[in-house]
């Protein structure tokens, strides 16, 4: 009689980049260890992004190698930021975990739900074309109340949740087909990082993870969102805006990485429009010192130089235009935590109307 083997369990890594993360590193590595299947084998890669708060001394005291094998510390001299950390996580992967497929990405103030790595593995196994698989992000500890039920991106730059802060009733329980994935939780294909890469260095934090979806479109492939997978982040909205230099500076290397120079050049009305309303938002909410700093940023050589060389590389990996690219971007100002009556009923109308009007004209 002949004997079949069993299935081999799914190769996987989980990469969480910590940086002064003691508070939360108990919820999420205890919910990981909790919710381990036999179908996957899951090493867990934490990157110790040169924390002060004695992180690493917390994980090896609570988390002993000897009990928790799969369990693996990657310390860093220096905080690379959460693009640097991840791809110094990503490679450690490479070399000394060359058997794993799947990349997880957490995000350190996440806690994982039973069953949440298999659902999105076997959504990513269902759909040859999709890179990326993110499941449905609540609130900790309002856990009836969404994160992100998926993001989506406008035509500008920036990137928005879908259903901040609203009840889970439901609403957001079909599988869809997102413009990037969030960077707090997602699964990626390994095949595809080996391609086109983790995270841009040069981004350091924020918009990394949209940087990570055009790319995804780019290549002629997609990202999925699986709300059968639950994952609860303990995030609040910081209205400090003490990262709006990064959010800035990054919302253009954006723009000028991707797009087409026929886009770009499509946009300046809008382009402009929206640089006088951001200077305007940064003065009255104290962080003027910091858009000029993000102009300055683009008046350096060297960064020039670096800025240069990454649009080229950019440019020359895409398999698709900045068409199919664009082709599901937003028109309006959608973020539901920055709403004000100038924006809501003013700018955004205006932006969404001239999208309206120039988006057939992109062919390219």
């Amino acid at each position: 009689m002949q004997q079949h083997s069993a299935p081999q369990p799914t190769r996987v890594a989980t990469l969480i980049v910590c940086f002064n993360g003691k508070p939360y590193l108990e919820d999420c590595l205890t919910s990981l260890f909790a919710h381990e299947s036999p179908q996957v084998h899951n090493t867990v890669v934490v990157v110790d992004n040169a924390s002060r708060d004695g992180s690493a001394e917390f994980l090896a005291e609570r988390f002993p190698a000897e009990r928790y094998p799969r369990l693996v510390l990657v310390h860093s001299a220096e905080n690379l930021g959460f693009s640097g950390g991840n791809n110094l996580g990503w490679s450690y992967v490479r070399e000394h975990l060359k058997e794993v497929r799947f990349l997880a990405l957490l995000n350190q103030d996440t806690v994982v739900e039973t069953g949440w790595l298999e659902a999105l593995l076997e959504a990513l196994s269902e759909d040859s074309a999709s890179a990326a698989a993110q499941p449905k992000i609540l609130l900790d500890p309002e856990t009836h109340l969404l994160n992100t039920a998926g993001n989506c991106s406008h035509y500008l730059g920036f990137g928005f949740t879908t259903g901040y802060r609203e009840e889970d009733r439901g609403q957001y329980d079909q599988p869809r087909r997102l413009s990037f994935p969030s960077g707090a939780a997602v699964v990626l294909r390994c095949s595809f990082i080996e391609r086109w890469g983790l995270f841009d260095d040069g981004m350091f934090l924020y918009l990394e993870d949209t940087d990570l979806g055009w790319r995804v479109l780019q290549a002629g492939l997609h990202t999925v969102y699986q709300p059968r997978s639950r994952v609860r982040h303990k995030y609040r909205f910081n209205d400090q805006y003490t990262h709006y230099y990064y959010l800035e500076r990054n919302r253009w290397l954006l723009l000028l990485y991707h797009y087409r120079l026929a886009t770009l050049l499509l946009l300046a009305p809008a382009l402009v429009a929206m640089e006088f309303g951001q200077i305007l938002f940064a003065a009255q909410h104290g962080c003027l010192g910091q858009k000029m700093k993000a102009y300055s940023y683009f008046l350096h050589p060297r960064n020039l130089s670096k800025m240069i060389r990454r649009r080229c590389w950019v440019q020359r990996q895409r398999v698709c235009g900045d068409h199919h690219l664009m082709a599901g971007f937003l028109g309006r100002l959608d973020f539901q935590a920055i709403q004000s009556p100038l924006v809501k009923y003013f700018a955004s109308p205006m932006l969404a109307a001239y999208w309206k009007l120039i988006k057939p004209c992109i062919l390219w």
